[in-house]
């Protein structure tokens, strides 16, 4: 059985913990809503707070800037050979990296 969205999320607070901070300005969750609602029975969430964020505008204005960053899939090869490159030139070895 293949584990819905929610529930690899789950596994993976439980497993690695929580890796990144979620995001939050008076108007709400700016990054990381599924990820609070996952740590509700799992632990505290780690937040940070925005206090600077004062009107709509500039929530938008963050929101937009901090989206995740969307690759052509050539795009997505060209960043792996590259990296693969700059691993091996500071001596990684194939498989190494997890």
């Amino acid at each position: 059985m293949v584990k819905s969205g929610k529930g690899q999320l789950e596994e993976s607070l439980k497993k690695y913990g929580q890796t990144y901070e979620i995001h939050i300005c008076k108007f709400g969750v700016l990054d990381g809503y599924k990820k609070q609602e996952a740590l509700v029975d799992i632990a505290k969430p780690r937040i940070v707070d925005h206090p600077e964020i004062e009107t709509i505008e500039e929530y938008n204005v963050w929101i937009q800037d901090h989206l995740p960053v969307k690759l052509t899939s050539r795009e997505k090869q060209n960043y792996a050979v590259k990296r693969a490159r700059e691993f091996k030139l500071k001596g990684l070895a194939p498989g190494r990296l997890r």
